[in-house]
C-alpha cells in the first residue's frame, strides 16, 4: 500500500473518534498490559490441588472440565458442563485471585515507574465536549486507573469512594463543576468524565450482606461480585448491579453513532445482539485486536462501514469492504501504536 492510500486511511481513522462514539473493551487490552488471558486462567485452575482446596468435585469430572477449557477456552468449557454451585463459586474466587495478583503488579509499575497504560494514551483523542461511554467485560480496574491518571473521572453509577452504593440517578450531579444558563435553559458543565459500564462485574464490587457495594478496600475474593463464563452467568447477570450495567451498556450501544471496539472477541451473548444489530445497521465501526476472532471478522461482511485492524507478520492488516491493506513496520492494532501512528503522538 502506498503512502497516499495509508494517509487517507489514517484520516478516516482520525475522523472516527468523534462525538457519538461508544468504546467497547475486551480482555485483549488487559492482556496487552500483562493480565492473564483465558488460557492463563485455565492453566491456573488446572494447577489446583483439589484435596487442599476442598473443591466438592471428583477428580474425573475436574479432569474433564480442565480438558474442556483447554480445548475450548473457559467460556466454551464451562458451557459444556453443569457444575455444582460450590464449584462455580470456587472458580469465581480463583478467577478473582488470578486477575488481582496480575493487576497488583501492573498498578505497582504505574506508581513506581510512571508507566503509562495504553488507554491513557487514547483518552485525549476521544471527544472532549461531552462524556462518552466505555463498556468492558473485564473484571480488572485498569480502565479506571488509566482514566484517572490521564485526568479523567469515572462514573460507574456508584456513590462515594470507599463504601459506594450503586444508583442510576443519585449521582447525576456528582461530576458537575458549573451550571450555565443558555437561552433560558440550564446546562450542567462536567469535568472530564467517562461513563464506565461493567456488565460482568469488577474486582471492587463486593457483596455486603446481600447489598452490592463498590469497596475501596481489598477484603479478599470470597465476596467479589464478578460473573465468570458459563451457564451461571446468565442467571447472575440479572442481579444488581449487573442488570443495571447491562441495560445501560446495551442502551448506549443502541444509541451509538459509531463504535470503537478494542481487544473484544464477540464471544459474549449479553452484548452480541445489540452490537451486531448496530454494526449491521451501518454504524461506523473500527475493531482493533492483536488477532481478530472469527466472530469479529464476521462483522467485516457488512461493508465499507466496518474496519478491522489486526497484527500480521511485521506489521498490520487493515480490512475494509472486502479488501486487505497490509501496512509493514507499523503495529496499528496496538492501542498505543494506533495513537502514535494515526495521531502522531
Amino acid at each position: 500500500m502506498g503512502p497516499r492510500e495509508l494517509n487517507d486511511i489514517k484520516r478516516i481513522l482520525q475522523d472516527h473518534l468523534r462525538p457519538g462514539i461508544v468504546v467497547v473493551i475486551g480482555s485483549g487490552l488487559s492482556c496487552a498490559e500483562g493480565l492473564p488471558s483465558m488460557r492463563d486462567l485455565a492453566d491456573h485452575l488446572a494447577a489446583v490441588d483439589l484435596a487442599e482446596a476442598r473443591v466438592p468435585i471428583d477428580a474425573a469430572t475436574w479432569s474433564e472440565f480442565i480438558k474442556n477449557i483447554k480445548a475450548k477456552g473457559l467460556e466454551g468449557g464451562l458451557k459444556q458442563m453443569i457444575l455444582a454451585d460450590e464449584v462455580v463459586d470456587f472458580i469465581r474466587r480463583e478467577t478473582a485471585v488470578c486477575v488481582r495478583v496480575a493487576e497488583d503488579a501492573v498498578v505497582r509499575e504505574v506508581f513506581m515507574t510512571r508507566r503509562r497504560l495504553r488507554f491513557s494514551a487514547l483518552l485525549p483523542h476521544l471527544p472532549q465536549d461531552d462524556r462518552f461511554v466505555v463498556i468492558t467485560t473485564n473484571y480488572d480496574r485498569l480502565i479506571e486507573l488509566a482514566a484517572e491518571t490521564a485526568g479523567f473521572q469515572v462514573d460507574t453509577k456508584s456513590l462515594c469512594s470507599y463504601f459506594a452504593r450503586f444508583s442510576r440517578t443519585e449521582g447525576a450531579f456528582a461530576f458537575v463543576q458549573n451550571v450555565l444558563r443558555l437561552n433560558n435553559c440550564l446546562r450542567k458543565v462536567e469535568r472530564r468524565v467517562i461513563s464506565l459500564y461493567k456488565p460482568h462485574g469488577s474486582l471492587d464490587w463486593v457483596d455486603y450482606y446481600g447489598q452490592p457495594i463498590r469497596l475501596g478496600f481489598d477484603v479478599g475474593p470470597e465476596r467479589s461480585l464478578i460473573v465468570t463464563p458459563g451457564r451461571d452467568k446468565y442467571r447472575a447477570c440479572y442481579d444488581e448491579p449487573f442488570d443495571m450495567h447491562r441495560e445501560l451498556a446495551n442502551d448506549a450501544i443502541d444509541r451509538a453513532d459509531r463504535l470503537l471496539i478494542i481487544g473484544y472477541g464477540f464471544n459474549d451473548d449479553h452484548l452480541e445482539t445489540h452490537l451486531k444489530t448496530r454494526i449491521r445497521s451501518g454504524r461506523q465501526t473500527v475493531m482493533l485486536a492483536r488477532t481478530l476472532t472469527e466472530n469479529a471478522k464476521a462483522n467485516l461482511a457488512v461493508g465499507s462501514s466496518v474496519w478491522g485492524i489486526e497484527e500480521t507478520f511485521g506489521g498490520t492488516n487493515i480490512y475494509n469492504n472486502g479488501k486487505i491493506h497490509e501496512v509493514m513496520g507499523e503495529h496499528l492494532w496496538d492501542v498505543e501504536e494506533f495513537v502514535s501512528g494515526v495521531f502522531g503522538g
